[in-house]
């Protein structure tokens, strides 16, 4: 549950718990206005969801409160603090939490530089002597590739199999005479690793947000870890390639659509709900999570079978696993613990799964069915929800 606070006048850090001083709080529906009698500034925290505010990147990533007052949006700066987002507020109507790269400064001095772009070093730039002539601004932002995603790329039939850390770079290119080095590890599954032996390592530059494969050798420091050199260009990372794909006829666009799932660029898909039928109290039914340009079809493949539900747009990571939740008239079966799940994994048409529920129209339960579909085991993490009656089925 969210939570306040304030820092009165004697700098001493107040819980704020009178539920006259809070109106209207839950889980996806904020508004309140707190009295006069805080002088200090009032914090308000939201608890963190984890899959969606990745708190390990703190050190690279900004975040910002989108808060609504009266008719109006404000964007206000947020820090990660305990295992919650706090940001300064008295008083909102609704309000979101966004987050993106953190814009970074170093300076490249005449006599070398090298810079470690975060605190565990996945990344490193570095300059040789001669490479200014004097002390140079070096901006820079970090993307980390998405870890679900990378923990299973070794194993797709994709081209891209694994990448490094990708840097943005802001720089005066004519002041710099020397390529700089990039030294960078490459993500994969921990419990499995990898020498990356069967693979091409190359090197990606970024033009204008469009990555072209360097005519640079990237050699081996350690394991997972490679160096390579990068001149003129606005971005950069080292690239896993399996060996032997490079001939594909649509290499430069499959390059950019699969660099994109890597740093989580999420798509747009939709969740799809097949009623399949009935014995006695038990239902049976079918849900797809596809990509939007594909619903079309698969709802026309089960033209058997009646679509019950077909959820609005929803952006999703490239491996997302989503709970469902039966509630209202519906429940899990008798003797079952755990709710069931449906994969959604960009690089398959297979992102269905088949499930029962048992119908429970007891004194009190809502007469509709309810299916919820949430990113994690928390109802904050809601996706879609289905709500429909059994009449018409």
């Amino acid at each position: 549950m969210y939570k306040f606070s304030t820092t009165s006048t004697t700098k001493a850090v107040q819980n704020i718990t009178n539920a006259d001083e809070k109106k209207l709080i839950k889980e996806k529906q904020c508004s309140f206005a707190l009295v006069d009698k805080y002088h200090g500034k009032v914090h308000f925290q939201v608890p963190v969801n984890e899959n969606i505010v990745p708190v390990k990147d703190k050190d690279i990533n900004t975040y910002w409160a989108w808060v609504e007052f009266g008719n109006t949006w404000r964007a206000i700066p947020a820090s990660l603090m305990n295992g919650y987002v706090e940001f300064t507020c008295d008083r909102m109507k609704s309000f979101g939490i966004i987050y993106g790269p953190k814009m970074m400064e170093n300076v490249v001095q005449p006599s070398g530089t090298t810079i470690s772009t975060s605190n565990e070093g996945r990344l490193v730039l570095q300059f040789d002597k001669g490479s200014v002539d004097k002390e140079q601004s070096l901006k820079y932002s970090i993307q980390r590739p998405d870890q679900e995603y990378a923990k299973h790329s070794l194993n797709f039939k994709t081209l891209v199999a694994s990448v490094s850390d990708k840097i943005r770079l802001n720089y005066e290119k004519s002041q710099f005479k020397k390529p700089m080095h990039l030294s960078g590890t490459l993500s994969c599954d921990e419990d499995q690793g990898s020498d990356f032996e069967e693979f091409d390592i190359k090197v990606v530059g970024y033009q204008d947000e469009k990555p072209i494969i360097l005519d640079t050798i990237a050699e081996r420091v350690t394991a997972g870890r490679f160096t390579g050199k990068v001149d003129g260009y606005d971005g950069a990372a080292l690239v896993a390639i399996k060996r032997g794909k490079e001939e594909n006829e649509n290499f430069t666009e499959t390059l950019k659509n699969e660099l994109d799932l890597f740093y989580g660029n999420r798509k747009v898909c939709k969740v799809l709900l097949f009623y399949h039928g009935k014995d006695n109290t038990t239902l049976y039914f079918k849900t797809e999570c596809c990509l939007q340009r594909n619903s079309d079809d698969i709802i026309a493949k089960h033209k058997n079978h009646k679509l019950i539900f077909e959820s609005g747009d929803i952006l999703l990571p490239p491996h997302q696993r989503i709970r469902i939740r039966p509630t209202g008239c519906l429940g899990l079966k008798p003797g079952i613990k755990s709710h069931p799940f449906l994969f959604f994994m960009y690089v398959t048409m297979e992102n269905n799964t088949l499930f029962s529920v048992e119908l429970n129209r007891g004194m009190g339960r809502s007469t509709n069915a309810i299916m919820e579909f949430s990113a994690d085991n928390q109802r904050r993490g809601e996706i879609a929800k289905a709500d429909f009656s059994l009449d018409f089925l």
